[in-house]
Parts: structure tokens; C-alpha cells; sequence
């Protein structure tokens, strides 16, 4: 709390941009800087680790070079329950997701990543604020382009418990060609659950054909 309060008092900027790192790393998730510096028009945090400030809070991830996070996941949660006693967690989910760029993959994914894992342990706060995001996600889902994004947001509306949306979302997975390794395996998962296997043979012969290289074939 200390820290959070002279953070506040000296790098009014960085404190707001270390909320939204700390929400999302609370569930795991990096935040793409690029939709980060969107919340920004003064352009206040651009290259945010090396702020004044922000030096030893914020970090490039490791994984993902063009996302943030905090030090360490503890810390993201205690920093984001902090930050939860002044705002709910609903506003920063919320403007999250509106500032996303919905033709950007990263920021798409970003999305779909952070509100399966809300719906795994905070479902009620998805449902609090999905009348008020409706828009975004609608366009997220219809802007995904690969079969492993698709899944993300099936695993969504199934943790919300809306079946249809998500046997919609299978529908349009097994419409896509593979262009991975991962969307091979995950296609081929999901005709086994539809008691198709065989149809994935087609679809499993021309990802062979055209990578051989690949161990699984």
C-alpha cells in the first residue's frame, strides 16, 4: 500500500498503467503494450519499464517481448486487490477491453485470454460488465483468424454456460484451414468430440503434404 500510494502521489501516469498490469497478470495474462499506450493519449507511458517510476514494477514479459507485466504474479494480485478498494475491477476490465484493437491478433488474443480466465474464477465480474463490452467482443470473435483463437473464445462461452455460442464457435473452428502445428491438433480434437473423426483426415493429409517436416504427421 505504501508503495501503491507514492506511486500515486509522484507518477500519477504509471500508477493508473500499473492497475491495468497488475489486473491482468492477476490472472496470469501480459499486457500488450500497444493497447497499454491506447489508454494513454498524452503518450505518458510509452516505453513504460524504463519510466521514472515504473523502474523494478513493470517488465517486458519474457515470452512476449511487446507485452508488460509486474514483477512477480503474488505481487500483481495484492497490488490489484489494493487497487480493487478504489475501483471496481469491472471499470478496468471494462476500458481493457474497449481499448483494444479488435485487427490487431495480439490485442485479440489478449482479450480472449483474460476474460476465460475471469470466467474461471471471477465469473460474476464477466457477467457484471459483458452488457457494457458486448460490442468489442462480438467484433474480437468475428475478426479471429485461427482455429487456436476460435477455441479460446468457445472455452469463454462455455465457462459462461452458453452452449449455443460455443457450438457456433466449433462450427466456424473446423471451417478454417490449420496453419500450425497446435490448430492441427486442436481441429483434430474437436471432430473427435463431434464423433467426426474421419472428416479430419482431408484436413490432416494437406497440413502433411505441405509440412512433412512435421513430427506429428
Amino acid at each position: 500500500q505504501e508503495s501503491l500510494d507514492n506511486l500515486a502521489r509522484r507518477y500519477q501516469a504509471v500508477y493508473r498503467a500499473y492497475e491495468y498490469v497488475c489486473f491482468a497478470y492477476s490472472y496470469g495474462i501480459a499486457v500488450p503494450t500497444a493497447l497499454l499506450e491506447r489508454l494513454d493519449a498524452q503518450g505518458s507511458i510509452h516505453e513504460l519499464p524504463n519510466r521514472e517510476g515504473a523502474k523494478g514494477l513493470v517488465f517486458y514479459d519474457e515470452a512476449h517481448h511487446d507485452c508488460l507485466r509486474p514483477g512477480h504474479p503474488r505481487r500483481a494480485e495484492l497490488a490489484s486487490t489494493l487497487f480493487q478498494s478504489n475501483r471496481p475491477a469491472t471499470y478496468v476490465l471494462e476500458e481493457l477491453v474497449k481499448a483494444a484493437d479488435a485487427s490487431v491478433p495480439l490485442q485479440r488474443r489478449f482479450v480472449a485470454h483474460l476474460l476465460r480466465s475471469l470466467t474461471v474464477r471471477s465469473v460474476e465480474v464477466v457477467g457484471e460488465v459483458l452488457p457494457r463490452i458486448q460490442e468489442q467482443v462480438a467484433t474480437c470473435v468475428r475478426q479471429s483468424s485461427r482455429i487456436s483463437e476460435i477455441t479460446i473464445w468457445r472455452a469463454f462461452y462455455l465457462g459462461l454456460d452458453r452452449s449455443e455460442e460455443a457450438e457456433q464457435l466449433v462450427d466456424a473452428a473446423l471451417a478454417l484451414e490449420p496453419v500450425s502445428s497446435h490448430d492441427v491438433n486442436l481441429a483434430l480434437s474437436l471432430y473427435r468430440e463431434r464423433g467426426r473423426e474421419r472428416d479430419a483426415l482431408p484436413v490432416l493429409e494437406r497440413w502433411i503434404q505441405s509440412h512433412t517436416e512435421w513430427g506429428g504427421g
